[in-house]
């Protein structure tokens, strides 16, 4: 249970602003200029892929959806190669391997470590999924997606991320346990919300919490058993 005790003890704190009291006429302050947007720590040509796309133009996911490029990069970023990870594009569970198991929607982005998966990222298209019906079932079949590989990994953590466009909700459960397990122990353990584009600083601050703790638990990897594929 120590990975349960440190996602526990995760806690992402927002930068909410105070709302403040209704002005009157006689007290309402001077409009100020708005405060220039800060995209945390990320490097310019992330930025730069990011400013490049059109975000008022509805899209659908196709192999030249200019957000694959943007993913791409800031998966990379979090999970560099020299630190071992691989990043793999349309990875999909090898069911011809493992045929008991349900068949899954492939991944559009895998972080691997050790040959397995410690994050899985789908992306969606911009305007598919914007009533609150489409986006459950987006949640169900990231929750199928981490039921399907959790039962398989020897790392003890394992990363789901759901992307509409730039903007994210994701979460990070023990592989010992079921997505519905983890419902019961964890509480409703999704952060994000499709809310804030990745570059933002918000998002910065908190996928940086959430990676460092799926890192921290690589030490635990259990390799495979000799003579398996």
């Amino acid at each position: 249970m120590f990975l349960v005790r440190l996602l526990d003890g995760l806690r992402i704190q927002d930068a909410v602003p105070l709302i403040p009291a209704r002005a009157t006429p006689q007290t309402r302050p001077l409009p100020l200029p708005p405060p220039p947007p800060y995209h945390g720590d990320y490097p310019a040509h992330i930025l730069e892929t990011y400013g490049q796309i059109p975000l008022s133009r509805p899209y659908i996911v196709t192999d030249d959806t200019p957000f694959i490029p943007l993913w791409r990069q800031v998966l990379a970023y979090w999970f560099p190669c020299l630190e071992g990870f691989t990043l793999e594009e349309n990875w999909y569970l090898r069911s011809e391997r493992l045929p008991f198991l349900p068949a899954t929607e492939p991944a559009s982005f895998a972080i691997l470590l050790h040959g397995q998966p410690i994050l899985l990222l789908r992306l969606h298209g911009v305007t598919e999924f914007e009533s609150l019906p489409a986006r459950a079932s987006l949640r169900s079949g990231a929750n199928r997606m981490f039921d399907s590989v959790a039962l398989w990994s020897g790392h003890p953590a394992l990363c789901v991320v759901s992307a509409i466009g730039a903007k994210w909700n994701a979460f990070l459960r023990p592989t010992d346990m079921t997505s519905a397990e983890a419902e019961n122990v964890l509480g409703y353990d999704w952060y994000g919300e499709w809310k804030g584009d990745v570059v933002s600083a918000e998002s910065h601050r908190a996928l940086g919490q959430y990676f460092k703790v799926l890192k921290a638990s690589r030490e635990l990897f259990i390799p495979p058993l000799a003579g398996g594929d």
